[in-house]
């Protein structure tokens, strides 16, 4: 038995990367919005990595959550590695 996929996960989609956000009122916001666009493209893997993403940064009080008082250690090194 094989499985056969219609999309080439090793690759870049440039129908998907076209629609990809670039701008927004906070980063959360931006990988939330990319994350939809990905998952609307069947590109769970990039959907993944806005998700992964979004959880490092923080929400803005524009995304209705409160903001937390200190930016995660781990989330600010990561960040920086990147």
């Amino acid at each position: 038995m094989f499985i056969v996929r219609d999309v080439d996960i090793a690759r870049g989609n440039k129908k998907v990367a076209e629609q990809y956000a670039f701008e927004s009122d906070s980063l959360s916001e931006l990988c939330d919005k990319n994350a939809r666009i990905a998952s609307a493209h069947l590109r769970f893997d990039h959907a993944r990595v806005f998700r992964v993403l979004q959880s490092l940064f923080p929400p803005s009080e524009k995304d209705g959550l409160p903001v937390p008082p200190v930016f995660n250690s781990l989330a600010h090194e990561i960040v920086a590695r990147l």
